[in-house]
Protein backbone atom coordinates (compact mmCIF):
# COMPACT_ATOMS: atom_id res chain seq x y z
CA UNK A 1 0.00 0.00 0.00
CA UNK A 2 2.80 2.35 0.65
CA UNK A 3 3.91 1.96 -3.01
CA UNK A 4 0.48 3.10 -4.21
CA UNK A 5 0.52 6.09 -1.84
CA UNK A 6 3.92 7.19 -3.00
CA UNK A 7 2.84 6.84 -6.60
CA UNK A 8 -0.27 8.98 -6.01
CA UNK A 9 1.76 11.55 -4.13
CA UNK A 10 4.28 11.84 -6.99
CA UNK A 11 1.45 12.06 -9.52
CA UNK A 12 -0.18 14.89 -7.53
CA UNK A 13 3.12 16.79 -7.34
CA UNK A 14 3.59 16.44 -11.10
CA UNK A 15 0.08 17.78 -11.74
CA UNK A 16 0.71 20.75 -9.45
CA UNK A 17 4.07 21.46 -11.11
CA UNK A 18 2.41 21.33 -14.53
CA UNK A 19 -0.35 23.63 -13.29
CA UNK A 20 2.10 26.22 -11.85
CA UNK A 21 3.37 27.60 -15.23
CA UNK A 22 -0.22 27.82 -16.46
CA UNK A 23 -1.23 29.84 -13.37
CA UNK A 24 1.77 32.17 -13.79
CA UNK A 25 0.89 32.84 -17.44
CA UNK A 26 -2.73 33.48 -16.44
CA UNK A 27 -1.65 35.89 -13.70
CA UNK A 28 0.64 37.85 -16.07
CA UNK A 29 -2.15 38.02 -18.68
CA UNK A 30 -4.61 39.41 -16.10
CA UNK A 31 -2.12 42.04 -14.94
CA UNK A 32 -1.52 43.16 -18.55
CA UNK A 33 -5.26 43.30 -19.28
CA UNK A 34 -6.03 45.42 -16.19
CA UNK A 35 -3.04 47.69 -16.86
CA UNK A 36 -4.12 48.26 -20.47
CA UNK A 37 -7.73 48.90 -19.44
CA UNK A 38 -6.59 51.50 -16.88
CA UNK A 39 -4.50 53.28 -19.54
CA UNK A 40 -7.40 53.26 -22.01
CA UNK A 41 -9.70 54.87 -19.42
CA UNK A 42 -7.16 57.67 -18.97
CA UNK A 43 -6.21 56.67 -15.45
CA UNK A 44 -2.57 56.78 -14.50
CA UNK A 45 -0.90 53.69 -13.13
CA UNK A 46 0.66 54.27 -9.71
CA UNK A 47 4.22 55.53 -10.07
CA UNK A 48 3.83 56.31 -13.77
CA UNK A 49 4.95 59.78 -14.79
CA UNK A 50 2.67 61.96 -16.87
CA UNK A 51 3.77 62.60 -20.47
CA UNK A 52 4.17 66.26 -21.57
CA UNK A 53 1.19 66.08 -23.95
CA UNK A 54 -0.98 64.94 -21.06
CA UNK A 55 0.07 67.80 -18.78
CA UNK A 56 -2.66 70.04 -17.50
CA UNK A 57 -3.33 73.44 -19.02
CA UNK A 58 -2.21 76.49 -17.08
CA UNK A 59 -3.38 80.08 -17.22
CA UNK A 60 -0.90 82.94 -17.27
CA UNK A 61 -1.77 86.60 -16.93
CA UNK A 62 -0.42 89.15 -19.42
CA UNK A 63 -1.02 92.71 -20.55
CA UNK A 64 -1.78 93.03 -24.26
CA UNK A 65 -1.71 96.32 -26.15
CA UNK A 66 -4.53 97.01 -28.60
CA UNK A 67 -5.26 99.97 -30.86
CA UNK A 68 -7.13 102.83 -29.24
CA UNK A 69 -10.16 104.49 -30.82
CA UNK A 70 -7.98 107.27 -32.25
CA UNK A 71 -5.94 104.75 -34.26
CA UNK A 72 -2.67 106.06 -32.82
CA UNK A 73 -2.48 105.08 -29.17
CA UNK A 74 -2.13 101.70 -27.54
CA UNK A 75 -4.64 100.61 -24.90
CA UNK A 76 -3.52 98.00 -22.34
CA UNK A 77 -5.79 95.07 -21.53
CA UNK A 78 -5.02 92.34 -19.00
CA UNK A 79 -5.96 88.83 -20.09
CA UNK A 80 -5.53 85.30 -18.84
CA UNK A 81 -3.74 83.27 -21.51
CA UNK A 82 -4.43 79.52 -21.50
CA UNK A 83 -1.30 77.47 -22.16
CA UNK A 84 -1.06 73.74 -22.77
CA UNK A 85 2.66 73.57 -22.10
CA UNK A 86 4.95 75.64 -19.99
CA UNK A 87 7.46 77.01 -22.48
CA UNK A 88 8.04 80.67 -23.13
CA UNK A 89 7.81 80.04 -26.87
CA UNK A 90 4.22 78.87 -26.57
CA UNK A 91 3.41 81.87 -24.38
CA UNK A 92 4.93 84.32 -26.91
CA UNK A 93 2.99 82.75 -29.81
CA UNK A 94 -0.26 82.94 -27.83
CA UNK A 95 0.35 86.61 -27.01
CA UNK A 96 0.78 87.52 -30.69
CA UNK A 97 -2.32 85.52 -31.67
CA UNK A 98 -4.34 87.28 -28.94
CA UNK A 99 -3.57 90.62 -30.63
CA UNK A 100 -5.69 89.43 -33.57
CA UNK A 101 -8.71 88.76 -31.32
CA UNK A 102 -11.16 91.49 -30.48
CA UNK A 103 -10.32 93.27 -27.23
CA UNK A 104 -12.84 93.25 -24.42
CA UNK A 105 -12.70 97.02 -23.90
CA UNK A 106 -15.13 99.01 -26.03
CA UNK A 107 -13.43 101.44 -28.39
CA UNK A 108 -10.27 99.30 -28.72
CA UNK A 109 -9.35 97.31 -31.79
CA UNK A 110 -7.22 94.30 -32.71
CA UNK A 111 -3.92 95.30 -34.29
CA UNK A 112 -3.45 92.14 -36.38
CA UNK A 113 -5.68 90.52 -39.03
CA UNK A 114 -8.11 87.92 -37.62
CA UNK A 115 -6.64 85.05 -39.66
CA UNK A 116 -3.00 85.69 -38.74
CA UNK A 117 -0.89 82.57 -38.30
CA UNK A 118 2.39 82.42 -36.39
CA UNK A 119 4.74 79.63 -37.45
CA UNK A 120 6.84 80.02 -34.31
CA UNK A 121 9.00 82.30 -32.20
CA UNK A 122 12.72 82.16 -31.49
CA UNK A 123 14.70 83.59 -28.58
CA UNK A 124 18.44 84.08 -29.03
CA UNK A 125 21.21 84.60 -26.47
CA UNK A 126 21.58 88.32 -27.30
CA UNK A 127 18.11 89.29 -26.05
CA UNK A 128 16.41 89.15 -29.45
CA UNK A 129 13.03 87.56 -30.02
CA UNK A 130 11.90 86.72 -33.56
CA UNK A 131 8.28 86.13 -34.57
CA UNK A 132 7.85 84.00 -37.70
CA UNK A 133 4.60 84.78 -39.55
CA UNK A 134 2.91 82.78 -42.27
CA UNK A 135 3.11 84.82 -45.52
CA UNK A 136 -0.41 84.00 -46.74
CA UNK A 137 -1.99 85.12 -43.46
CA UNK A 138 -0.10 88.44 -43.53
CA UNK A 139 -1.42 89.08 -47.06
CA UNK A 140 -5.01 88.72 -45.79
CA UNK A 141 -4.72 91.96 -43.79
CA UNK A 142 -5.34 95.38 -45.25
CA UNK A 143 -2.37 97.41 -44.12
CA UNK A 144 -1.98 101.15 -44.19
CA UNK A 145 1.09 102.92 -42.86
CA UNK A 146 -0.50 103.78 -39.52
CA UNK A 147 -2.03 100.33 -39.02
CA UNK A 148 1.31 98.68 -39.77
CA UNK A 149 3.13 100.97 -37.31
CA UNK A 150 0.47 100.33 -34.67
CA UNK A 151 0.71 96.55 -35.23
CA UNK A 152 4.49 96.63 -34.78
CA UNK A 153 4.21 98.80 -31.65
CA UNK A 154 1.51 96.50 -30.30
CA UNK A 155 3.59 93.34 -30.80
CA UNK A 156 6.80 94.90 -29.48
CA UNK A 157 5.13 96.38 -26.39
CA UNK A 158 3.15 93.23 -25.56
CA UNK A 159 6.14 90.89 -25.94
CA UNK A 160 8.68 93.15 -24.23
CA UNK A 161 6.37 93.66 -21.24
CA UNK A 162 5.88 89.90 -20.87
CA UNK A 163 9.56 89.09 -21.47
CA UNK A 164 11.65 91.84 -19.80
CA UNK A 165 14.88 90.11 -20.88
CA UNK A 166 14.03 90.79 -24.55
CA UNK A 167 15.88 93.81 -25.94
CA UNK A 168 14.81 93.67 -29.60
CA UNK A 169 11.99 92.03 -31.54
CA UNK A 170 12.38 90.99 -35.15
CA UNK A 171 10.10 89.47 -37.74
CA UNK A 172 10.43 86.58 -40.17
CA UNK A 173 8.03 85.40 -42.83
CA UNK A 174 7.91 81.70 -43.73
CA UNK A 175 11.20 81.21 -41.90
CA UNK A 176 13.15 83.85 -43.83
CA UNK A 177 14.03 87.51 -43.59
CA UNK A 178 11.39 90.10 -44.45
CA UNK A 179 11.59 93.66 -45.76
CA UNK A 180 8.19 94.70 -44.39
CA UNK A 181 5.07 93.21 -42.80
CA UNK A 182 2.50 95.24 -44.72
CA UNK A 183 4.44 97.15 -47.33
CA UNK A 184 5.10 100.45 -45.51
CA UNK A 185 7.55 99.99 -42.60
CA UNK A 186 11.08 98.63 -42.96
CA UNK A 187 11.16 95.40 -40.92
CA UNK A 188 14.48 94.04 -42.20
CA UNK A 189 16.11 94.53 -38.78
CA UNK A 190 14.83 93.87 -35.25
CA UNK A 191 13.04 96.72 -33.46
CA UNK A 192 14.51 97.94 -30.16
CA UNK A 193 11.88 97.43 -27.48
CA UNK A 194 12.69 100.79 -25.87
CA UNK A 195 12.12 102.70 -29.17
CA UNK A 196 8.72 101.17 -30.02
CA UNK A 197 6.80 101.56 -26.79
Amino acid sequence: MSGKSESRERGGKRKRRALLPFLLVLLVALVVIFWARGRKDGRRVAGESRAPEESASVSRSAVLYYAGADGETLVPERRAILLHGHGREEFAVRLVLELARAPEAEGSFATLPAGIRVRGVFFDDLGDLYVDFDRASLAEGSWGTSSEILAIRSIVRTLSDSFPEVVRIGFLVDGGGVETLGGHVDAAHPFAASDWR
